[in-house]
């Protein structure tokens, strides 16, 4: 799972050791939002978008099925 990934652990202990003034519940809600942003960026560099990958390799799974016929 992603939480077993130290860089992913790593991001999260940023996140959290980051102090945000005001009402507690208002920094979390910031700290969350924070954190949602960074594993969304950490996400798209690590994996890239997957639907297009998914959609390259329909192409390529297409264009061997046909080679086969």
């Amino acid at each position: 799972m992603w939480n077993e990934r130290k860089d992913c652990q790593n991001i999260v202990q940023q996140i959290r050791s980051t102090s945000v003034a005001g009402c507690p519940m208002l920094g979390l809600q910031k700290k969350l939002k924070a954190l949602k942003a960074a594993l969304i960026e950490r996400n798209k560099s690590t994996v890239g978008n997957v639907s297009v990958q998914v959609a390259q390799l329909q192409e390529n799974l297409k264009s061997l099925q046909q080679n086969m016929l």
